[in-house]
Formats: structure tokens, sequence, C-alpha cells
């Protein structure tokens, strides 16, 4: 780059510019869970993390908590890199009810 020094004479400069690559932010896939259990999230793909809701989870800035939602959840993970840049993902967490054995058993069709 060649600038004036402000006397008129010619100077020179360089700068060098540094690309960060993207954030590939990875929450992993839906899942189905029963009413009351927990269920590990993991994610990937950069430095730190930050889940939410993060409510229902153990630690909501490890990339591999323990979820613990009480109905069906869709937890987004938000990753950033060492670079400061970020990206984000998401996993659904569906919470079916548990099964009623008693009325199952009490059935006359189930015995």
């Amino acid at each position: 780059m060649q600038l004036d020094d402000g006397n008129g004479c010619p100077a020179l400069d360089s700068l060098l510019v540094t690309v960060a690559p993207p954030v590939q932010a990875e929450a992993g896939s839906d899942v189905a869970i029963c009413q009351g259990d927990t269920i590990a999230l993991q994610a990937s793909g950069g430095g730190t993390y930050e889940w939410n809701p993060a409510i229902f989870v153990s630690d909501p800035s490890a990339p591999d908590p323990l979820a613990f939602p009480q109905d069906t959840t869709t937890f987004i993970v938000t990753v950033t890199s060492a670079f400061g840049c970020v990206g984000s993902d998401s996993v659904r967490i569906e919470v079916t009810p548990p099964l009623c054995w008693s009325r199952w058993f009490a059935d006359p069709l189930w015995g």
C-alpha cells in the first residue's frame, strides 16, 4: 500500500489480513426421551458453548451437559470460536409421557 507521508513523499506500508474460518456449530440429532429422564447433549464446532434454555441443563457452558426437560423442548447451542466467530444449531428433545402400567394391566383386553 502506498501512502503520502504528509510532506509529499511516498511512504509504503503493509497490512496482513487474516480470515477466520466459519463456525460449524453442531448440536446433535433430535431425540425422544420419557418424562423424568435425562439425556446428555453433545455440541461441537468451537471453543466456547452456551445452551438455551439454560434452566433445563446441568451446565449451560459445557459442550456436553445433561438435559432434563419437563416437556418437549428445542435447545439452541451458540458456539464461539477462538477468533470470536459465532454459529448456532438446535436439537429437539421430545418428551413423551410415561406409560401407566397399572391402567394397562387393569384393562380387560390386556389381562
